[in-house]
């Protein structure tokens, strides 16, 4: 078979023939699949000539200026696709389009309304500058801290937070009418080193329980489009793996849009045909003329073809393409405004995470006299990550600099008086300025980049040098210290409890210096909880190098459903900061919990939160699973907690809310890998809910019975 992907002529005509079997076989599943789809059927689909099928099956490059294009055929009112990065926002000519924050950002907002608006948002832009189909969001679960791309996805380390939340961006950027979205990057795409060719060697269990959840939601969302990744799992390739692209994904979830390969992500042409491949990207080196000569002279292989076909024009059906041009150009159109700015600034306040706030450090009065210290706190870059998911907003960019300085003005501050800045390049000129007022605000930064891990999750020395002294002079002179803390995932904070305050922020996006200025002078409050677990030293949850990077291009994910919060539970580790954890500048209250069992097998959680402090707040509310004297057949190491609701809301100081969460029957189910299926254990294991303000702060307990 391996010589057949390398098109040899009697070696060609053998795999033809040994393929034969299989091709039946696989036709007879892609029935089950796309029986649906018959009925469904777009007009025209038999109309279009062989040609013009396979033309639809790949890209031709970039035209116009998108990231990909597939030719349509005008002749039946099948629209070119233009298909752009990214995540943030449309990658593209400098200050263009607006750099909204990234979806690790957005993830930390806990909030289904806000990632829907930035979902929205975004597709906006997109449809503005002449794109149909957003390549994004990314769903991945965030598994290796030192990923480059975990700012990337919007699933933080959590398969419920990551299902939720998908379910909220999907909707949001395909309810602009001529937007596909596509999620991405199915699957197991966890890490970056060794990317393209790494082989995942990952569990049943583990696939359904941990990493399958937020793909699985944004089928049910109804999203038209999934982008396979570069690696393989459990031995192949994600762009040609039968289990994940057919029977997981088209058969058992019922996606019926289309799938297509990351960029240059497809290894042979009937394979990944065969084995669910839709549409190759960004060219046709599989799909073009390759698979057009394969089908003429194997006819068997035409239904596939006309599946893969079908589902592209479903998806343009969906979107309300069909009929249309696709129009012209326009990747070079500024769509930036004064409305979307704000938007931004809004989005980044969302995710701003308050970890620490000694003293009441925060927020700074309006007197308080404040320096800034530190080259990163002019710096733009610090908005966005690097690779396809990088959108450079220019000078449009507000650094920390910047923001600080409009806010004092804006609000009739002096600033001579008030504000002080220096670089700490000059050891003398920062003790001095330092010493001079109440409090010095250090920002610190650090990015990452598509195909590249982090080789370190601690900030730069340099900065970390600088930071030492101003909390040695700080110290010296009884001032106060505050750190912006800018990261594109977890990150080593050693220092923590030798500062005042930390606010920290996922790449932020272009408005990430008056985000921090509104939350830094309290005319904003931090809303943002951790999605993801902040260790309290490096490599502390001790992969193993099979486990990452792998060993000869090999990872095997042995710790199964023990990620994140949950590895730390499990081993009774603590963390510096535990997932869910966010302070704000008030305090609540949790005044009981009421737990009602329905006929429908749900139980709906009810707990009353009170605004205890003196100003307004957000509250995340977050309801987690436990699972104990289980004495059952399916022995699989499973975590302590895990999270199964939550609910933001936001009170007046001495208001009380009822919040209600619900847990369904379906929450309880485990995956056995013996029976390939969902069991549900209820019968032999006790089980209890937990309410709290991370998965550490836990305020409530309660027994759920059958």
């Amino acid at each position: 078979m391996k010589q057949a992907r390398k098109g040899g002529g009697v070696c060609h005509t053998c795999a033809v023939a040994a393929c034969a079997v299989w091709a039946v076989l696989m036709y007879k599943l892609l029935l089950d699949t796309c029986a649906y789809m018959r009925a469904e059927s777009v007009p025209g689909v038999d109309e279009l000539t062989l040609e013009e099928k396979i033309r639809l099956l790949h890209g031709t490059g970039s035209k116009c200026g998108y990231t990909g294009e597939v030719a349509g055929v005008e002749r039946v009112g099948i629209p070119a696709l233009r298909s752009n990065d990214g995540p943030q926002g449309f990658r593209g000519r400098k200050g263009r389009s607006t750099a909204y924050p990234c979806s690790l950002s957005m993830a930390s907002s806990f909030s289904r309304t806000d990632v829907y608006a930035w979902g929205r948002e975004i597709s906006k832009e997109f449809s503005e500058k002449g794109a149909n189909i957003m390549l994004g969001p990314g769903l991945n679960v965030a598994r290796v801290p030192n990923n480059g791309r975990n700012f990337e996805y919007l699933s933080g380390e959590d398969p419920h937070l990551g299902s939720v939340l998908a379910s909220y961006s999907i909707r949001g950027i395909q309810s602009v009418d001529g937007m596909i979205a596509t999620m991405k990057h199915f699957v197991c795409n966890n890490f970056e080193t060794h990317r393209q060719t790494v082989n995942v060697v990952v569990d049943e269990t583990t696939l359904n329980e941990l990493y399958y959840p937020p793909f699985r939601a944004a089928v049910k969302a109804g999203v038209l489009s999934v982008m396979c990744s570069y690696n393989k799992i459990n031995g192949h390739y994600a762009c040609e793996n039968e289990g994940t692209l057919v029977k997981t994904l088209k058969r058992e979830w019922g996606f019926k849009g289309f799938v297509m390969s990351d960029w240059s992500a497809t290894h042979s042409t009937q394979q990944a045909l065969m084995s669910g491949l839709d549409s190759e990207m960004p060219t046709g080196k599989y799909f073009g003329k390759n698979l057009q000569n394969l089908v003429e002279g194997n006819h068997s292989l035409l239904p596939f073809v006309d599946n893969a076909v079908e589902r592209i024009l479903y998806a343009l059906k969906q979107a309300n393409l069909l009929g249309g041009s696709g129009g012209g150009c326009r990747t070079n159109v500024d769509v930036t405004s004064s409305i979307r700015r704000s938007l931004a600034r809004e989005f980044a306040i969302a995710g701003t995470i308050l970890l620490r706030n000694y003293n009441g450090v925060l927020p700074l009065g309006k007197d308080t006299r404040v320096a800034l210290v530190g080259k990163q706190a002019k710096l733009r870059r610090i908005s966005s990550g690097f690779g396809s998911g990088h959108v450079d907003p220019g000078k449009r960019a507000v650094t920390v600099y910047t923001g600080l300085l409009s806010a004092i003005k804006q609000h009739g501050g002096n600033v001579s008086s008030l504000f002080q800045y220096t670089d700490g390049s000059n050891a003398n000129e920062t003790t001095t300025v330092v010493s001079s007022v109440d409090v010095s605000i250090v920002v610190l930064s650090t990015n990452s980049m598509e195909a590249l891990d982090r080789s370190s999750i601690a900030y730069p020395d340099d900065q970390l040098s600088l930071l030492d002294q101003v909390i040695h002079t700080a110290r010296e002179h009884n001032r106060r210290v505050v750190v912006v803390a800018v990261a594109p995932g977890p990150v080593l904070m050693p220092w923590a409890d030798k500062v005042d305050g930390i606010l920290l922020l996922f790449l932020p996006g272009e408005q990430f210096g008056n985000a921090v200025a509104d939350v830094l002078f309290g005319h904003a409050e931090p809303k943002g909880r951790l999605p993801l677990t902040i260790p309290f030293e490096d490599k502390q949850m001790q992969f193993s190098p099979r486990q990452y990077p792998g060993e000869n291009l090999t990872a095997v994910y042995s710790e199964g459903l023990l990620n994140g919060y949950r590895w730390y539970d499990f081993h009774g580790v603590n963390p510096l900061y535990p997932f869910g954890y966010g302070l704000t500048y008030t305090m609540f209250k949790y005044l009981g919990m009421t737990i009602l069992h329905s006929r429908d097998s749900t139980w709906s959680v009810q707990v009353e939160v009170q605004n205890i402090g003196d100003r307004h707040g957000h509250e995340v509310a977050q309801l987690y699973l436990s699972r104990s004297n289980c004495d059952c057949t399916n022995k699989y190491l499973r975590p302590p907690n895990r999270l199964v609701g939550f609910q933001k809301v936001r009170l007046a100081p001495n208001q009380t809310r009822q919040v209600r969460m619900t847990v369904r029957f379906e929450d309880l189910a485990e995956w056995s890998s013996a029976n390939h299926s969902w069991i549900f254990p209820d019968k032999c294991c006790s089980y209890s809910i937990a309410l709290g303000s991370s998965i550490r702060d836990i305020h409530l307990t309660e027994t759920i019975t059958f």
